[in-house]
Protein backbone atom coordinates (compact mmCIF):
# COMPACT_ATOMS: atom_id res chain seq x y z
CA UNK A 1 0.00 0.00 0.00
CA UNK A 2 3.02 2.43 0.93
CA UNK A 3 4.17 1.97 -2.32
CA UNK A 4 0.80 2.98 -4.19
CA UNK A 5 0.31 5.39 -1.79
CA UNK A 6 3.88 7.10 -3.26
CA UNK A 7 3.68 6.63 -6.81
CA UNK A 8 -0.12 8.25 -7.19
CA UNK A 9 1.16 11.00 -4.68
CA UNK A 10 4.40 11.22 -6.84
CA UNK A 11 2.15 11.61 -10.25
CA UNK A 12 -0.65 13.88 -8.56
CA UNK A 13 2.42 16.48 -7.54
CA UNK A 14 4.00 16.07 -10.89
CA UNK A 15 0.38 16.92 -12.46
CA UNK A 16 -0.47 19.89 -10.35
CA UNK A 17 2.52 21.67 -10.26
CA UNK A 18 3.23 20.93 -14.33
CA UNK A 19 6.23 19.07 -14.74
CA UNK A 20 4.32 16.63 -16.47
CA UNK A 21 3.40 18.24 -20.24
CA UNK A 22 -0.17 17.09 -21.44
CA UNK A 23 -1.71 17.28 -24.51
CA UNK A 24 -4.92 18.82 -23.84
CA UNK A 25 -6.60 19.93 -19.90
CA UNK A 26 -9.10 17.21 -20.32
CA UNK A 27 -6.33 14.36 -20.07
CA UNK A 28 -4.34 16.30 -17.19
CA UNK A 29 -7.70 17.08 -15.50
CA UNK A 30 -8.34 12.71 -15.43
CA UNK A 31 -4.72 11.63 -14.85
CA UNK A 32 -5.19 14.36 -11.57
CA UNK A 33 -8.44 12.49 -10.75
CA UNK A 34 -7.54 8.69 -11.18
CA UNK A 35 -4.64 9.45 -8.49
CA UNK A 36 -6.66 11.41 -6.47
CA UNK A 37 -8.94 8.44 -6.42
CA UNK A 38 -6.32 5.64 -5.54
CA UNK A 39 -5.30 7.66 -2.46
CA UNK A 40 -8.76 8.24 -1.34
CA UNK A 41 -8.78 4.44 -1.72
CA UNK A 42 -5.94 3.79 0.55
CA UNK A 43 -6.61 6.82 3.18
CA UNK A 44 -10.39 4.85 3.18
CA UNK A 45 -9.27 1.39 3.44
CA UNK A 46 -6.92 2.58 6.56
CA UNK A 47 -9.18 4.65 8.25
CA UNK A 48 -11.95 1.32 8.26
CA UNK A 49 -8.85 -0.84 10.04
CA UNK A 50 -7.96 1.62 12.35
CA UNK A 51 -11.48 2.25 13.13
CA UNK A 52 -12.80 -0.74 15.49
CA UNK A 53 -9.23 -0.61 17.60
CA UNK A 54 -9.68 3.53 18.14
CA UNK A 55 -13.74 3.05 18.52
CA UNK A 56 -13.29 0.59 21.55
CA UNK A 57 -10.64 2.67 22.97
CA UNK A 58 -12.80 5.63 23.07
CA UNK A 59 -15.85 3.09 24.57
CA UNK A 60 -13.05 2.10 27.30
CA UNK A 61 -12.41 5.83 27.74
CA UNK A 62 -16.38 6.22 28.09
CA UNK A 63 -16.47 3.44 30.67
CA UNK A 64 -13.15 4.15 32.67
CA UNK A 65 -14.73 7.70 33.42
CA UNK A 66 -18.07 6.54 34.37
CA UNK A 67 -16.15 4.40 36.85
CA UNK A 68 -14.38 6.90 38.17
CA UNK A 69 -17.62 9.60 38.79
CA UNK A 70 -16.12 11.62 35.95
CA UNK A 71 -13.30 12.82 38.32
CA UNK A 72 -10.16 13.78 36.09
CA UNK A 73 -7.88 14.32 39.43
CA UNK A 74 -4.96 12.22 39.38
CA UNK A 75 -5.68 10.22 42.37
CA UNK A 76 -9.79 10.93 42.36
CA UNK A 77 -11.98 8.24 41.99
CA UNK A 78 -9.82 5.15 41.44
CA UNK A 79 -12.18 2.38 42.59
CA UNK A 80 -11.28 -1.28 41.72
CA UNK A 81 -13.02 -0.96 38.60
CA UNK A 82 -11.85 2.18 37.53
CA UNK A 83 -8.29 0.38 38.02
CA UNK A 84 -9.34 -2.44 36.20
CA UNK A 85 -10.42 -0.33 33.38
CA UNK A 86 -7.35 1.49 33.26
CA UNK A 87 -4.83 -1.34 33.31
CA UNK A 88 -6.38 -2.49 30.33
CA UNK A 89 -5.64 0.91 28.65
CA UNK A 90 -2.65 1.18 29.62
CA UNK A 91 -1.49 -2.10 28.45
CA UNK A 92 -2.47 -1.45 24.91
CA UNK A 93 -0.67 2.26 25.08
CA UNK A 94 2.11 0.87 26.55
CA UNK A 95 5.12 2.16 27.84
CA UNK A 96 3.71 5.97 27.85
CA UNK A 97 0.25 5.72 29.37
CA UNK A 98 -0.09 5.73 33.30
CA UNK A 99 -3.11 6.21 34.01
CA UNK A 100 -3.33 4.58 37.49
CA UNK A 101 -1.25 6.52 40.20
CA UNK A 102 0.73 3.16 41.17
CA UNK A 103 2.13 0.27 39.19
CA UNK A 104 0.70 -3.57 39.50
CA UNK A 105 3.23 -4.56 42.46
CA UNK A 106 1.69 -1.47 44.43
CA UNK A 107 4.65 1.04 43.99
CA UNK A 108 3.97 4.81 43.60
CA UNK A 109 4.08 5.97 40.40
CA UNK A 110 5.83 9.35 40.22
CA UNK A 111 3.86 12.46 39.59
CA UNK A 112 5.99 13.42 35.97
CA UNK A 113 5.40 10.00 34.95
CA UNK A 114 1.36 10.39 35.15
CA UNK A 115 -0.26 11.31 32.19
CA UNK A 116 -2.76 13.65 32.49
CA UNK A 117 -6.84 12.38 32.23
CA UNK A 118 -7.61 15.57 29.82
CA UNK A 119 -4.30 14.74 27.49
CA UNK A 120 -5.71 11.17 27.59
CA UNK A 121 -9.06 11.85 26.15
CA UNK A 122 -8.11 14.49 23.72
CA UNK A 123 -5.14 11.99 22.32
CA UNK A 124 -8.56 9.79 21.82
CA UNK A 125 -10.48 12.07 20.28
CA UNK A 126 -7.64 13.28 18.20
CA UNK A 127 -7.22 9.39 16.68
CA UNK A 128 -11.23 9.07 16.22
CA UNK A 129 -11.48 12.19 14.01
CA UNK A 130 -8.22 11.05 12.05
CA UNK A 131 -10.93 8.44 10.67
CA UNK A 132 -14.07 10.82 10.82
CA UNK A 133 -12.77 13.13 8.87
CA UNK A 134 -12.40 10.15 6.05
CA UNK A 135 -15.87 9.50 5.90
CA UNK A 136 -17.46 13.57 3.87
CA UNK A 137 -14.31 13.35 2.12
CA UNK A 138 -14.63 9.65 1.00
CA UNK A 139 -18.33 9.79 -0.13
CA UNK A 140 -17.35 12.90 -1.87
CA UNK A 141 -14.78 11.02 -4.10
CA UNK A 142 -16.90 8.07 -4.90
CA UNK A 143 -20.50 10.11 -5.39
CA UNK A 144 -19.28 12.66 -7.98
CA UNK A 145 -16.51 10.00 -9.35
CA UNK A 146 -18.21 10.49 -13.29
CA UNK A 147 -18.74 13.86 -12.26
CA UNK A 148 -15.54 15.06 -10.94
CA UNK A 149 -16.06 18.72 -12.46
CA UNK A 150 -19.10 19.30 -10.15
CA UNK A 151 -17.36 18.62 -7.24
CA UNK A 152 -17.91 20.62 -4.16
CA UNK A 153 -14.58 21.92 -3.66
CA UNK A 154 -15.39 22.59 -0.34
CA UNK A 155 -15.48 19.02 1.50
CA UNK A 156 -12.30 17.46 0.01
CA UNK A 157 -10.62 20.95 0.79
CA UNK A 158 -11.43 20.98 4.13
CA UNK A 159 -11.91 16.77 5.08
CA UNK A 160 -8.35 16.13 3.61
CA UNK A 161 -6.27 18.64 5.93
CA UNK A 162 -8.66 18.47 8.76
CA UNK A 163 -7.81 14.09 8.75
CA UNK A 164 -3.76 15.01 8.56
CA UNK A 165 -3.96 17.63 11.18
CA UNK A 166 -5.76 14.88 13.60
CA UNK A 167 -3.57 12.27 12.74
CA UNK A 168 -0.43 13.63 13.20
CA UNK A 169 -1.60 15.11 16.61
CA UNK A 170 -2.48 11.49 17.81
CA UNK A 171 0.94 9.80 16.62
CA UNK A 172 3.54 12.69 17.77
CA UNK A 173 1.59 13.50 21.43
CA UNK A 174 2.99 10.22 22.65
CA UNK A 175 6.05 10.32 21.84
CA UNK A 176 6.36 13.90 23.16
CA UNK A 177 4.75 12.64 26.53
CA UNK A 178 7.20 9.46 26.53
CA UNK A 179 10.41 11.42 25.95
CA UNK A 180 10.08 14.28 28.47
CA UNK A 181 9.25 11.59 30.93
CA UNK A 182 12.62 10.21 30.04
CA UNK A 183 14.31 13.03 30.35
CA UNK A 184 13.24 14.00 33.73
CA UNK A 185 14.18 10.07 34.60
CA UNK A 186 18.05 10.80 33.52
CA UNK A 187 17.66 14.30 35.04
CA UNK A 188 17.30 12.77 38.22
CA UNK A 189 19.03 10.05 38.23
CA UNK A 190 22.01 12.13 37.41
CA UNK A 191 21.33 14.84 40.25
CA UNK A 192 20.96 11.28 42.29
CA UNK A 193 25.15 10.53 41.66
CA UNK A 194 24.19 7.75 38.92
CA UNK A 195 26.24 7.12 35.97
CA UNK A 196 25.21 9.97 33.89
CA UNK A 197 26.26 12.28 36.83
CA UNK A 198 29.73 12.54 35.18
CA UNK A 199 31.63 11.91 37.93
CA UNK A 200 35.10 10.13 37.53
CA UNK A 201 34.67 6.26 38.16
CA UNK A 202 37.71 3.99 39.61
CA UNK A 203 38.97 0.93 37.93
CA UNK A 204 37.17 -1.23 40.37
CA UNK A 205 33.78 -0.06 39.14
CA UNK A 206 32.58 2.03 42.57
CA UNK A 207 31.90 5.74 41.71
CA UNK A 208 33.34 8.10 44.28
CA UNK A 209 31.14 10.03 46.35
CA UNK A 210 31.05 13.63 48.56
CA UNK A 211 33.73 12.79 51.39
CA UNK A 212 35.18 9.82 50.37
CA UNK A 213 38.88 9.97 51.16
CA UNK A 214 41.59 9.83 47.94
CA UNK A 215 44.83 8.29 48.48
CA UNK A 216 48.03 8.50 46.12
CA UNK A 217 48.57 6.77 43.63
CA UNK A 218 52.40 5.71 43.74
CA UNK A 219 54.05 3.28 41.22
CA UNK A 220 57.48 2.08 42.73
CA UNK A 221 57.42 3.56 45.78
CA UNK A 222 56.98 7.55 43.45
CA UNK A 223 53.74 9.26 43.96
CA UNK A 224 52.03 10.35 40.49
CA UNK A 225 50.04 12.69 41.86
CA UNK A 226 46.78 11.16 41.15
CA UNK A 227 43.49 10.11 43.01
CA UNK A 228 42.57 6.87 43.32
CA UNK A 229 40.68 5.01 45.72
CA UNK A 230 43.59 2.11 45.77
CA UNK A 231 47.55 2.23 46.93
CA UNK A 232 49.91 0.32 44.12
CA UNK A 233 52.63 -0.83 45.23
CA UNK A 234 55.28 -2.92 42.58
CA UNK A 235 58.01 -3.03 44.83
CA UNK A 236 57.21 -6.17 46.93
CA UNK A 237 58.98 -8.96 44.94
CA UNK A 238 57.25 -11.70 43.05
CA UNK A 239 56.50 -15.32 45.14
CA UNK A 240 58.53 -17.89 42.74
CA UNK A 241 58.01 -21.74 43.11
CA UNK A 242 60.38 -23.33 46.04
CA UNK A 243 61.70 -26.75 45.44
CA UNK A 244 61.07 -29.60 48.30
CA UNK A 245 63.45 -32.08 48.41
CA UNK A 246 60.35 -34.73 49.12
CA UNK A 247 59.36 -37.15 46.73
CA UNK A 248 55.92 -39.07 46.34
CA UNK A 249 55.17 -41.85 44.27
CA UNK A 250 53.74 -41.00 40.76
CA UNK A 251 51.47 -42.76 38.35
CA UNK A 252 53.44 -45.09 36.61
CA UNK A 253 56.09 -45.55 39.01
CA UNK A 254 58.13 -42.04 37.93
CA UNK A 255 59.90 -39.55 40.62
CA UNK A 256 60.46 -35.86 40.52
CA UNK A 257 60.85 -32.99 42.48
CA UNK A 258 57.46 -31.10 44.32
CA UNK A 259 57.12 -27.45 43.49
CA UNK A 260 54.98 -25.89 45.65
CA UNK A 261 53.29 -22.15 45.40
CA UNK A 262 50.82 -21.36 48.07
CA UNK A 263 48.97 -24.90 48.50
CA UNK A 264 49.47 -25.79 44.23
CA UNK A 265 51.68 -28.69 43.64
CA UNK A 266 52.91 -29.41 40.82
CA UNK A 267 54.60 -32.39 39.60
CA UNK A 268 57.32 -33.20 36.72
CA UNK A 269 57.58 -36.79 35.36
CA UNK A 270 60.46 -38.48 34.28
CA UNK A 271 63.31 -41.21 34.49
CA UNK A 272 65.73 -40.77 37.69
CA UNK A 273 68.10 -39.35 35.10
CA UNK A 274 65.83 -37.16 34.42
CA UNK A 275 65.39 -35.95 38.02
CA UNK A 276 68.80 -35.60 39.21
CA UNK A 277 69.77 -33.14 36.29
CA UNK A 278 66.49 -31.13 37.29
CA UNK A 279 67.24 -30.82 40.70
CA UNK A 280 70.77 -29.86 39.50
CA UNK A 281 69.82 -27.22 37.25
CA UNK A 282 67.76 -25.95 40.21
CA UNK A 283 70.57 -25.93 42.73
CA UNK A 284 72.68 -23.93 40.18
CA UNK A 285 70.19 -21.69 39.65
CA UNK A 286 69.64 -20.75 43.13
CA UNK A 287 72.66 -20.83 44.48
CA UNK A 288 75.12 -20.01 41.85
CA UNK A 289 77.37 -23.00 41.21
CA UNK A 290 76.30 -26.67 40.45
CA UNK A 291 76.91 -28.88 43.43
CA UNK A 292 78.03 -32.40 42.66
CA UNK A 293 75.21 -35.06 44.44
CA UNK A 294 76.46 -37.74 46.47
CA UNK A 295 74.51 -41.01 45.31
Amino acid sequence: MLFIIVVSGAILFMALVGMIKWQNDDIKKQWIEDSSQVLNACFTLNALLLAPGRTLTLHRTIQLARARGWRTGPSEGWTADAIKRARVLEADNKPWLHLVPTRPSGAVIPDYEITPWRKWVAITLYNNANGWFQIPMAVAMYVWINDFNNRPPYIVGASLPLSFICGAIAGIWPSLIWKKVKKIRKERKAAAGGEDAGGPIPSDGIPLTEGSASKTLSVGGASTGAEDTNTVDTQTPVKTPTPIDTHEELEGGSRGPIFQEGGERGRTRGSLKEEKWTRSLTRKVLFGGEKEEEE
